[in-house]
């Protein structure tokens, strides 16, 4: 697993990137062994992901019949949604990558988007712990998250943007890629997997 000094300094590359600043690329470990070291960015962020599944577990048992979803079960069903958000844009993204002939993009979006998850966990892991200490109404985290899920999609669009070499069509193109599926697959994972409202 990378130490902490090492995943900063991938940090201090994404950073760059969604500064649009081609060195960035200078910072990521591009190479096929650091193609697969960039998922230890998985491990790191999974604390990060707990808060969130706490909170929802809250208003998910305010909200629906006592004992729809045991505990444990709730927390499994997360993990496994979260998994499978994970992995979805490289899906989607690397289909649209081979079709465009662009392919040569995958491994650098993979290593791009696994350590840019780390600060998107760390803000939405803030923000899901502020949640569970701060007795505001549901609705004004409604608003919260909407933000944050444009503060996300900026992101992934200026990641993408730098790998396109600038190109806006193209950028914009591989960002609707990763998003769109992945809000719907999250909606119908929540929903098939019973910790949906």
């Amino acid at each position: 697993m990378p130490p902490l000094e090492e995943v900063l300094h991938y940090l201090k590359g994404i950073r760059l990137l969604v500064s649009l600043k081609p060195q960035g690329f200078q910072w990521l470990d591009m190479s096929e062994r650091g193609v697969r070291r960039s998922f230890w960015a998985i491990l790191w962020c999974f604390p990060l992901m707990i808060p969130n599944w706490v909170w929802w577990h809250g208003i998910f048992v305010d909200y629906t019949a006592p004992g729809a979803v045991p505990g444990s079960l709730f927390y499994l069903r997360m993990a496994l949604i979260e998994l499978s958000l994970w992995f979805l844009p490289y899906l989607t993204v690397g289909l649209v990558l081979w079709l465009r002939g662009t392919s040569r993009l995958f491994d650098p979006m993979v290593v791009a988007m696994n350590w840019l998850n780390v600060p998107i966990y760390l803000v939405t892991g803030g923000v899901a712990i502020l949640e569970l200490i701060l007795p505001l109404p549901i609705s004004f985290w409604y608003y919260v998250l909407q933000m944050q899920l444009m503060g996300i999609v900026a992101a992934q669009f200026a990641i993408f943007f730098m790998l396109a070499k600038r190109q806006w069509a193209e950028a914009a193109i591989l960002t609707a890629a990763s998003v769109i599926p992945s809000m719907l697959a999250s909606v119908w994972l929540n929903d098939f997997l019973g910790v949906s409202l």
